[in-house]
């Protein structure tokens, strides 16, 4: 199920404690499949994810071939795919 977000369905940490009652959403996306399907569905996802570009260690950003112009690294450009 997927519903669509709304500034009304936010916790914020000192509404924790409090009774929250989330509001009906007015619209849903509901998917039903069978589970053979979902688990083919899930390992096509992994291996698309997989074949992406590795994510820079400081910053999380993508790293390309060419390298990587990090902003938590000082500028610093890492040359090697990590």
């Amino acid at each position: 199920e997927v519903f669509p977000f709304t500034e009304a369905a936010v916790v914020s940490p000192d509404q924790l404690d409090e009774d929250f009652e989330e509001p009906e959403p007015e619209e849903v996306l509901l998917v039903r499949m069978p589970p053979g399907l979902a688990r083919a569905f899930v390992a096509r996802s992994e291996s698309v994810l997989g074949a992406g570009r590795p994510t820079c260690p400081f910053c999380g950003n993508p790293i390309d071939p060419d390298g990587h112009l990090c902003v938590r690294a000082n500028g610093f450009r890492r040359r090697d795919p990590v």
